[in-house]
């Protein structure tokens, strides 16, 4: 059996008249949303945790070939599974594969599959039947069964399989950030530097060349010829009788130096801090694990991180879910028979440092005492460490 849905391609959309840098809700908007800094950190913080982590196999009845074939579809298939499943369900709220076994070793293969071409179908019981795939030169798409491939949603709604990302929520936030952003720009750029200004007196004065001119021409010639980062030209408006008191007054041309001395800045700084914070919380993290912080204790802020921890096992038990319902055990099914199926069951491992270091030291506790009051093969696994090949005689 080979790939049905060919090659794919990339819509790109474009908005001529988009007034940046508001953007609206679309596939591109997304892919640029992932380059601005503080989403990047938030996404990667976010998922390699999650990445990281591990399954466990239990399976006390299983056979040795059903636990064989389990164990190989997962050192080869999770890593890729749970990869393009977190960028996905983060970017866009949903993620789909096309799924087959290769022609030549029967090997099963998960294709992923571009979020722009994808249209899940349903049934008339309002149940997911499968997808549409559209496909570079193709006239019509390309469906796919639910056996043929893998669909997953980040908080679905019933009737509506594509859930919602957390570049979505991240979006608005973006914006506000993006605003403010420009509008610190354009203040720096109105008030930045020094500026000069001419103060000129009513009447006429001879300019450079000794001809006669109006006193506001003169004081923009002279102004022309003065580097600054910007000038005004104001006409004094001495009245003409102190004149006869000119030699007991200061000159009537003289020029001031104008520079902004308030703390404006600062509010733009604060605002783009708080929509910082606004960022990395749709990403479910607290800032106070991510940002630098300024107040509380470490303590605090290591609570803070255990609760983001929490929520992305929260995550991790749901790719392991889906993992066996939609992939491994349609494959051992297919490959063994359905007792070999439901023999078998796939557990998440943790992804905290803390639940590892006490599955370690459980594992260290008991195998010693009771080796046989624990599933050893999925303690092992779930805690990440390697296990000796047997050899049967």
């Amino acid at each position: 059996m080979a790939s049905k849905t060919g090659s794919q391609g990339q819509a790109v959309l474009y908005w001529p008249n988009l007034v940046p840098p508001t953007l609206p809700a679309s596939f591109s908007t997304y892919r640029a949303l992932r380059k601005h800094p503080t989403v990047a950190l938030a996404r990667r913080l976010s998922i390699a945790p999650i990445l990281r982590g591990s399954w466990g196999l239990e399976g006390p009845a299983a056979s040795d070939e059903t636990l064989a074939l389990a164990q190989a579809i997962i050192a080869r298939l999770r890593s890729l599974f749970v990869g393009f499943a977190l960028r996905g369900l983060w970017d866009y709220g949903f993620v789909a594969f096309e799924q087959y076994l290769n022609m030549e070793d029967k090997a099963l293969v998960l294709k992923p599959l571009l979020a722009d071409n994808i249209k899940v179908r349903v049934d008339s019981n309002g149940d997911f039947a499968g997808l549409e795939v559209l496909t570079l030169g193709a006239m019509q798409p390309v469906v796919l069964q639910p056996d043929e491939c893998v669909f997953l949603g980040l908080d679905s709604e019933a009737g509506n399989f594509y859930g919602e990302g957390m570049l979505e929520i991240a979006r608005g936030s973006v914006n506000e950030w993006n605003v403010a952003n420009a509008g610190a720009d354009r203040y720096d750029a109105k008030v930045a530097g020094t500026h000069l200004v001419l103060y000129y007196p009513p009447g006429k004065s001879l300019d450079e060349a000794g001809v006669e001119q109006d006193n506001l021409v003169v004081a923009q010639q002279v102004l022309s010829m003065l580097e600054s980062s910007g000038s005004a030209a104001i006409q004094d408006e001495s009245p003409q009788f102190l004149d006869d008191l000119s030699k007991k007054l200061p000159p009537r041309w003289h020029v001031e130096y104008l520079s902004d001395s308030s703390p404006r800045q600062g509010s733009f700084i604060e605002r783009m801090k708080y929509l910082d914070c606004l960022i990395v919380r749709a990403f479910g993290l607290p800032e106070r694990a991510v940002l630098e912080g300024e107040f509380g204790t470490k303590a605090e802020a290591g609570i803070h991180q255990d609760l983001a921890l929490t929520a992305m096992e929260a995550v991790h038990e749901f790719l392991t879910e889906e993992f066996e319902r939609q992939v491994l055990q349609p494959y051992i099914r297919l490959m063994l028979g359905l007792p070999a199926a439901e023999s078998v069951n796939l557990t998440a491992g943790p992804i905290s440092r803390e639940a590892m270091s006490w599955k370690r030291k459980l594992v260290e506790a008991i195998i010693p005492l009771q080796p046989q009051a624990v599933d050893l093969d999925a303690l092992l696994d779930e805690v990440g460490v390697v296990k000796a090949e047997t050899t049967v005689e």
